[in-house]
């Protein structure tokens, strides 16, 4: 039977601004988002039973409730396929982080079965199917840097050639997107525009490390302030500028310096269980 084998990588979100709020309720975002190396591996394979299957490391994510199967399921059932397929997943992207784990997985998925099912769709028709489910599985079709406002579904390609290190520190710490901005008070958020600037320092060739911003800090750190020391200690030990990613957990360093970037990996390995060298992809 044909199988095909790809990487589903992870992103961190330089900038995110919470900006208002939309008619069906969602918060409207903006945000500069950012592919790094680090990544699940999937395998897409045909099998004879009409049907999809999940396989995962983490037994946890083996249901029907994961995105990535949602998301075949989407396609199966909207194409009429008549072809069977197993989906394994090897994780290695944290999940509850806000490294986009289950998103990406749900679009290496929809990349994948549509060459593994010969559908010839074109990269539009993949990225309309993707903002169905998930606000940033469109995101990880396009790739690169982009720049991505409403709900994180809309999503624009921007022109940034900068190559950065990062250092990413995750915990034991899981938060529920949902539940994230239960905890956000609109009225101070939107307020730095960092999206806005990065978009202006990256079309006037400048530096962006000072332009890092996550609305979400405010009130995620208040709740879980292990999380603000992390940034902290990034920033002591070398990192240009640190931010949170997404909702969290995840906290990111960034790093132009190599040297610095080891010397800090180092010294924070020794302070938390889960620390991790990665790069723009």
């Amino acid at each position: 039977m044909p199988s095909i084998k790809l990487n589903s990588y992870a992103k961190l979100n330089l900038t995110f601004d919470i900006v208002g709020k939309l008619p069906d309720g969602y918060h409207r975002i903006e945000s500069i988002m950012h592919l790094i190396d680090l990544c699940d591996e999937i395998e897409l394979s045909e099998i004879k039973e009409n049907k999809v299957k999940l396989r995962c490391d983490l037994k946890e994510l083996e249901n029907n409730k994961n995105l990535a199967y949602k998301f075949a399921m989407l396609l199966k059932k909207k194409f009429k396929i008549n072809i069977g397929a197993e989906i394994k997943i090897n994780k290695k992207i944290p999940i509850g982080s806000g490294l986009g784990g289950g998103s990406s997985n749900s679009a290496t998925v929809l990349l994948g079965l549509n060459k593994l099912w010969g559908l010839g769709l074109p990269n539009f028709a993949l990225m309309t199917l993707a903002s169905e489910l998930g606000s940033d599985v469109p995101f990880f079709l396009l790739g690169g840097t982009a720049y991505a406002y409403n709900r994180g579904e809309s999503v624009e390609r921007v022109d940034f050639n900068g190559r950065f290190m990062f250092l990413v520190i995750t915990t034991d710490i899981r938060i529920d997107t949902k539940k994230a901005y239960q905890l956000v008070d609109i009225k101070k958020t939107g307020r730095k525009f960092a999206t806005q600037r990065m978009l202006r320092a990256i079309n006037e060739n400048k530096s962006i490390t000072e332009f890092l911003h996550n609305d979400f800090e405010q009130f995620i750190f208040q709740k879980y302030p292990e999380l603000s020391k992390i940034k902290e200690d990034l920033i002591k030990n070398g990192a240009e500028n640190s931010g949170l990613t997404g909702s969290g957990s995840a906290v990111f360093g960034i790093f132009r310096d190599k040297g610095k970037l080891e010397k800090a990996y180092r010294i924070l390995k020794k302070l938390y269980k889960y620390v991790l060298i990665t790069f723009s992809k």
